[in-house]
Formats: C-alpha cells, structure tokens, sequence
C-alpha cells in the first residue's frame, strides 16, 4: 500500500516540477521573445 502511495508521490512530484519549468519558460518568451536561449550567451563568449 504505501509502495504504492509512494510512487504516485513520486509522479506528482516530477509533473509538478515539468510544470514549474513550462511556465519559466513560458515567463522568458514572454519577456525577451522567441529568441531567447542560450545560443546568445555562447555567441558572446
């Protein structure tokens, strides 16, 4: 039973963490546009 409860935590848990890195993602494209990413940090190096 509590295997159980456990591993449905643990799925809980990943999607909740999937979800908090959408909506960043969703806040970056929101603010610098499409474009954003990390092709421009290694371009100015």
């Amino acid at each position: 039973m509590s295997k159980g409860f456990s591993e449905i935590l643990d799925i809980l848990r990943t999607a909740s963490l999937q979800i908090a890195i959408w909506q960043w993602e969703m806040r970056m494209i929101a603010r610098y546009g499409w474009n954003w990413g990390y092709k421009d940090e290694w371009e100015h190096l």
